[in-house]
């Protein structure tokens, strides 16, 4: 644990890290704002730093049914349902700026039955929210990479932001 142990607001943190494997790991480095006391998760703030997950690997209520690292995520919902839940994110490069990524996130759900029916249109307004949300917090992120990318190596070519997620 390292709580309370240090805190930085820029620079460069290095860290050797030996990750352990095995059914049912799902192994990290992240860091929170030191104001979680007072304010809790997520409101804090939190930096992945790494996260290693593979095929099968439990990601809250979601089961990874397909990875290809850097291109695509497949997801499964584990939750009970009258349907079967899958959620993806796709990775590639933008057509029309190279210096931007385009993540695209699909949503689909094969119900079973009529009541899967009711249920997929009974909360599809929510997941439009939440689904935008959820590609804005992407994209957010994937920004904030990409200045601290260009504020640490400012001598580069190209003033666009690298590592984008177009929504």
């Amino acid at each position: 644990e390292s709580a309370g142990k240090r805190e930085f607001s820029h620079g460069r943190i290095e860290a050797r890290i030996k990750m352990p494997v095995g059914p049912g790991l799902w192994p990290a480095f992240w860091l929170l704002g030191n104001n979680i006391n007072t304010v809790g998760w997520p409101a804090c703030g939190e930096l992945d730093i790494m996260e290693n997950v593979g095929y099968g690997d439990a990601l809250d209520f979601w089961r990874v049914t397909g990875i290809e690292r850097n291109r695509l995520l497949e997801l499964r919902a584990e939750m009970k349902l009258p349907g079967e839940a899958l959620l993806s994110f796709a990775i590639e490069p933008d057509e029309t700026n190279p210096a931007r990524t385009r993540l695209t996130q699909t949503a689909r759900f094969l119900p079973r039955g009529l009541a899967g029916l009711l249920y997929w249109y009974a909360v599809l307004p929510l997941h439009r929210i939440v689904f935008a949300g959820m590609l804005e917090g992407i994209r957010r992120a994937a920004e904030s990479i990409a200045r601290a990318e260009r504020t640490e190596n400012p001598a580069t070519d190209d003033p666009k932001p690298r590592g984008t997620a177009r929504v």
